[in-house]
């Protein structure tokens, strides 16, 4: 009889054994690595579909109720919306999006029904995504047209666009706004107590402070200013215990304790890629693996945030982080190194390479802003030139527009983000680049009005 209630006492332990042993590796290696990068502020949570075996809040005045900015992991909590008024029957996945609002248009008069908009196959291109959408009294009284690319269901293209229209499309549908429908129907029944929706200036006082890199510093900035149409595709802020919840839902097949928030056949529709196969986007998740387990996940960021949400459905798992601040790939690889200790492998260091990179961008700038002001002041000591170079300066002030607008659009083109974006995503970056173009065209344009003002040569 002893021996019997000594192997079940040694079951019963193996699970707390396991966990604690889980928490010291995670525990570990984030005082390790986040030794290595100035991160402000991280939370970490680790759930099972009916508890939460690890949780960690790393920087200062800083809790797993603080909310944080979630970037597009909010694709995932507006397909969840939209499923709940599918399941109230006032949607259907494949309804057109014009019979929910007939005053927006598609390009060629397409057919994109509610699922390409959430599958990112309705061949909206990723670059409409920068653009802004009107509130939805101004697309019912004016209309709108959005421009697609291909023909819907051909091809995956992931776009913000697709996700704002869904936010207009669950206004329109439940007669509230986007904020009120989501508060009440999508983070009540999962008791997502500390999640917000409204505009920047709204959400400054109740999530955490917001950092955004400059070189290897990472400084105190506001958010970006942004319309309340991208809130639903990148400007939701939720907290690490409430995103548990969220997860817990999707790894019990839509149920939160004793709340159904969402039927299990549409959450199973929810993780199901547009391919039906084993890899490809679903419906604010993407699909795929690690370590040989199957993975779904989503990442998000914005100017003062990354986050990334991961489900392990098979090893009844899952994992949220939040930061503060958008590191260009540590944040990335911190994750990832997390996801690989859950998964049973071993965490690799996120890339060390990136701090270099920063020190990197930070000297780079100094360089350029050095060297054009060591040309402004030869300039001023010079004095005026020649004016036989007038018309030689002339061409050359030209082509170095055109070759700084040439630069500019080459860089949209490439990287399918306006530049104007980057500025506001990765600031130090993005000034980088306007220096080393546009030092060039300031210098001409001194050195034509030093050309405009020198006195004309006697004749």
């Amino acid at each position: 009889m002893k021996l019997f209630f000594a192997a079940c006492s040694y079951f019963l332990l193996i699970p707390l054994l396991q966990g604690q042993a889980l928490k010291q590796r995670v525990d570990a290696y984030l005082l390790r690595e986040l030794k290595k990068f100035d991160v402000p502020n991280v939370e970490v949570i680790i759930v099972t579909n009916d508890s939460v075996i690890y949780t960690k809040s790393v920087g200062g005045a800083t809790s797993p109720d603080t909310p944080y900015y979630l970037g597009s992991v909010s694709k995932s909590l507006t397909a969840f919306g939209v499923l709940t008024l599918v399941e109230k029957g006032l949607l259907t996945l494949d309804q057109p999006v014009t019979t929910v609002i007939p005053t927006l248009h598609f390009t060629g008069g397409k057919k994109i029904t509610i699922r390409h908009l959430l599958n990112h196959t309705s061949g909206i291109a990723k670059k409409t995504g920068f653009d802004v959408l009107p509130l939805l009294r101004e697309v019912e009284r004016a209309g709108f047209s959005v421009a697609t690319t291909s023909l819907p269901g051909q091809r995956h293209e992931y776009s913000n666009m697709n996700y704002a229209l869904l936010g207009l499309i669950i206004e329109k549908v439940s007669g509230r706004s986007f904020q009120q429908y989501m508060a009440e129907q999508v983070f009540a029944p999962m008791g997502m107590t500390h999640s917000r929706i409204g505009s920047s200036e709204q959400n400054e006082d109740r999530v955490i402070s917001q950092y955004q890199y400059w070189g290897p510093f990472a400084i105190k900035r506001s958010q970006v200013n942004y319309s309340l149409t991208a809130v639903p595709a990148g400007f939701i802020c939720s907290s690490a215990a409430d995103m548990g919840k969220y997860v817990q839902a999707n790894l019990n097949n839509g149920t939160v304790g004793t709340t159904n928030a969402l039927d299990s056949n549409l959450m199973k529709a929810m993780h199901t890629p547009w391919t039906k196969g084993r890899a490809g986007y679903a419906m604010g998740w993407n699909q795929g693996s690690y370590n040989g387990k199957r993975l779904l996940q989503h990442l998000g960021s914005t100017a003062t945030s990354y986050s990334g949400i991961f489900l392990l459905p098979d090893d009844n798992l899952g994992l949220v982080v939040l930061t503060n601040s958008n590191s260009m790939g540590f944040s990335e690889g911190l994750m990832e190194g997390i996801l690989s200790i859950i998964t049973g492998g071993e965490a690799k260091s996120p890339s060390g390479n990136e701090l270099y990179l920063r020190w990197l961008i930070a000297l780079l700038t100094l360089f350029v802003v050095g060297r054009l002001a060591y040309k402004v002041v030869l300039m001023w000591c010079t004095g005026h030139p020649d004016n036989t170079t007038r018309s030689k300066e002339i061409r050359g002030f030209a082509i170095s527009i055109l070759c700084f607008g040439g630069g500019i659009f080459l860089f949209g083109k490439i990287t399918n983000v306006p530049f104007t974006s980057m500025l506001k995503l990765q600031p130090d970056v993005g000034l980088l680049i306007l220096l080393a173009f546009g030092s060039t065209v300031f210098i001409k344009l001194l050195r034509l009005v030093q050309l405009m003002a020198a006195p004309l040569p006697p004749k």
